[in-house]
């Protein structure tokens, strides 16, 4: 299964966007061994739906850290490597939607989650869907060409 079809699996079985997308890089790039959802499960729909920054931005984020990130306080080589990284994939998916914001892509107001109900079904599938698989694979880019020194890109 391509990264994008598999971020949009777990999406489509109740996983939110950044989880989504965490599990998907995480797979993809083979680094495995723990469960890296439960990482990610407050960043769903704008950050614990206050309609933030999209999760699938801060699901690539968190993939990205977990691909590259330091684990010496003192590895400054690498936390810049992730800032590169992270600030490309955020700069490239603002330059297309022209924001960032979940409610202002969605144009939802989630904290209303009893009215919002309705509505999730329609975003789910043409908004967040795309951008799912979009966001998966633009992250999973931004990491091939950085050509990461502690991780194999190989594909499953």
């Amino acid at each position: 299964m391509n990264p994008d079809e598999l971020a949009l699996s777990y999406f489509n079985s109740g996983y939110n966007c950044a989880e989504s997308i965490l599990m998907a890089v995480s797979e993809t790039l083979h680094l495995n061994g723990f469960h890296p959802q439960r990482l990610a499960t407050a960043f769903g729909a704008g950050i614990a739906r206050q309609g933030q920054v999209c999760g699938c931005l801060t699901g690539a984020a968190m993939a990205a850290s977990l691909a590259v990130g330091r684990v010496d306080g003192a590895d400054q080589d690498s936390k810049e490597l992730v800032y590169e990284v992270v600030g490309r994939i955020f700069d490239k998916f603002s330059e297309r939607l022209h924001t960032i914001e979940c409610r202002q892509l969605t144009g939802v107001d989630f904290t209303r989650k009893e009215s919002v109900r309705d509505e999730l079904t329609k975003i789910h599938k043409d908004v967040c869907c795309p951008l799912v698989t979009y966001v998966t694979m633009l992250a999973i880019a931004e990491l091939q060409a950085s050509q990461l020194p502690k991780v194999s890109l190989s594909s499953t």
